[in-house]
């Protein structure tokens, strides 16, 4: 806990120590192993974990209550507190018992309730002083003696941290004790000093990017949500594979042209909690708009009568629920059941810009964009697999990536979806798919990295150590594959080029460069790519995949991750830095650290 204070707040930090016990210990009820003149603070690391180490549990009355009411007045009364107003001060109180009760009193055994909460609440709140308990775990022999009296201790413990505003952990609690442990198992990673950065700086970069009408900037970019099509008066039934097929192509290559895409996850339980409320039709379109934050809503129908597949997809307007644009295909001797989405999704890019007036003007600069550029038009709308059946596992495999990367890495939520959509899309490269398929690899990749990083996370060493050489074999046949038809946009093969090069190749220069190329977005306007490329470059100017010193640079580090927060802040990105970094009303990032994880994975030499 020390240790994570201090990387807070670069190593300001400063330590007492105040053992309570019995009134009969033969310690006595109150000592200070810290040995400081006057009972002040040391900021001596050493000195604060040598105490530690020097303390021992001593059992003096014969009650399980302690005089936790003594060791905490005498932690605000005795010690000497810095007067500075801009010091955090706070207890960090940790007992397994509670106080004697207010009235209890036996003179003959020295046990007694000495301090009343609220007097210690109020000596705490009168020096600015915060106090965070921890309720721990006791003695078997003490269980039932502990069970008897926990109501009690949590009481008291609650007591004392909303009283003064601090927090209370909890470890009477079997799944809170599993969290923790788990977490404890967790390599500590190497950090980079990456200093402040102001709210001033985020609405800094926010303004510059307007004024120069970066695509990246949010009043440029266009968000939508894409939903499982299926008819629309069955949204309460669970959506069959191809019609969750078609909404993950979908989601593919609006993403590909340049438009944001809500996360499948949170577009199910939006529809789940606006079925159960009975919400439905025109109405249902306009409550998905609103809680999903999406411009527009993509919906749609797919059937199969009488061996012919027929698509239907129309792009609704939350406003006033109403369809803007509609498009349909279907399956004949000259168009495939794997070209129906690419068909459909041409047909609505004509549509719009036929219909451009009617439209919001950032969707009809993405659109305008693709039509632009026959190389970017031809990637969206080609098959993302060569037949059926590989089709099917490629869109799978991605559906259950999506989903999986809404939740926390390693997490319990997260790595068995991980393991279904490495199932799925080892079959698109498998025997039975094909092993060129440059995107299927590139989402495997994907996919064995975020494997490889829980399983580390989660101190599984071994099985990270295996994944680590599935990643790598992955990221060659990709790079291998890369100029080849399913992979034809050039920022696609450029972020595998990149991959490659720094995970591979160790060429560092190589891949700055085109990470820097793609952040910039100078030959493909897509705000997609420029934050997978921002998120590279925070690790490798930070130091992270054991970059070698002379390509370290933490002025450049800070830039791109301001540029994450940003323009980002929603993204899982972002968050996972806002788990490491301190915000609040002034800054955006008050912590000067940043975690380098990724340096295990550069080490594993590519397998044959």
């Amino acid at each position: 806990m020390t240790d994570d204070l201090s990387l807070q707040k670069s190593g300001n930090i400063a330590f007492q120590v105040v053992i309570f016990r019995d009134e009969g210990a033969p310690s006595g009820a109150i000592s200070y192993p810290l040995q400081v003149p006057e009972r002040g603070f040391t900021n001596d690391r050493e000195a604060f974990k040598q105490a530690l180490s020097q303390v021992e549990a001593e059992t003096g009355a014969p009650y399980f209550p302690e005089q936790v009411d003594v060791g905490v007045n005498a932690a605000l009364r005795d010690l000497k507190w810095t007067e500075d107003k801009d010091t955090s001060k706070w207890i960090f109180l940790f007992t397994d018992a509670p106080p004697f009760e207010p009235n209890f009193d036996e003179s003959n055994n020295k046990a007694r309730r000495h301090v009343d909460t609220q007097v210690l609440i109020d000596s705490a709140r009168d020096r600015g002083i915060r106090i965070n308990t921890i309720l721990c775990t006791s003695r078997e022999e003490d269980r039932i003696a502990y069970e008897r009296g926990l109501d009690q201790t949590r009481s008291f413990l609650n007591q004392l941290t909303n009283g003064t505003e601090g927090v209370m952990l909890d470890l009477s609690y079997p799944d809170i004790r599993r969290v923790l442990e788990a977490a404890s198992h967790k390599p500590v990673s190497p950090v980079a000093k990456i200093g402040a950065i102001s709210r001033q700086d985020i609405e800094s970069v926010r303004q510059a990017a307007v004024k120069r009408k970066d695509p990246v900037a949010q009043e440029f970019r266009i968000r939508l949500a894409i939903l499982p099509h299926t008819d629309l008066n069955s949204q309460d039934q669970v959506p069959s594979d191809a019609s969750e097929e078609i909404a993950t192509e979908l989601r593919e290559k609006w993403r590909r042209a340049g438009a944001e895409v809500a996360n499948p996850r949170n577009v199910q339980q939006a529809l789940r909690s606006l079925s159960l409320e009975g919400v439905e039709g025109t109405s249902l379109v306009q409550a998905l708009g609103n809680r999903l934050k999406v411009d527009y809503v993509v919906w749609g129908d797919y059937s199969m009568r009488n061996g012919v597949a027929q698509l239907e997809s129309a792009l609704y307007d939350p406003k006033d629920g109403q369809a803007k644009l509609r498009a349909s295909q279907a399956e004949s001797a000259s168009v495939s059941s794997i070209q129906l989405t690419g068909v459909v999704t041409q047909q609505m890019i004509s549509a719009a810009l036929d219909k451009r007036q009617e439209l919001d003007q950032r969707l009809v600069a993405v659109l305008a964009g693709v039509r632009s550029r026959p190389t970017l038009e031809s990637g969206i709308v080609s098959p993302v697999a060569g037949d059926a059946a590989e089709r099917s596992h490629v869109l799978m495999g991605l559906h259950q990536l999506e989903l999986a990367l809404s939740y926390p890495v390693g997490s319990d939520d997260s790595l068995p979806l991980l393991n279904s959509a490495r199932e799925s899309l080892e079959k698109a490269v498998g025997s039975a798919g094909d092993p060129r398929n440059a995107w299927a690899q590139l989402l495997l990749t994907s996919c064995y990295y975020n494997l490889w990083f829980g399983h580390y996370q989660r101190g599984d060493g071994a099985e990270a150590s295996r994944i680590q050489k599935e990643f790598q074999k992955s990221l060659s046949q990709a790079y291998n594959s890369r100029n080849r038809k399913r992979m034809p946009l050039p920022s696609m093969q450029e972020e595998i080029m990149a991959d490659y090069a720094l995970l591979k190749d160790k060429d560092y220069p190589k891949a700055i460069g085109v990470y820097e190329k793609l952040a910039l977005l100078k030959d493909d306007p897509n705000p997609n790519t420029a934050l997978r490329a921002h998120w590279m470059l925070v690790g490798i100017y930070a130091g992270d995949w054991q970059v070698p010193s002379e390509f370290v640079d933490v002025a450049k580090a800070r830039q791109h991750l301001q540029q994450i927060l940003a323009h980002w802040p929603d993204r899982p990105e972002a968050k996972y830095y806002a788990s490491f970094v301190r915000a609040d009303q002034r800054v955006a990032a008050s912590s000067t650290f940043l975690p380098l994880a990724n340096g295990e994975l550069a080490n594993v030499d590519a397998a044959p």
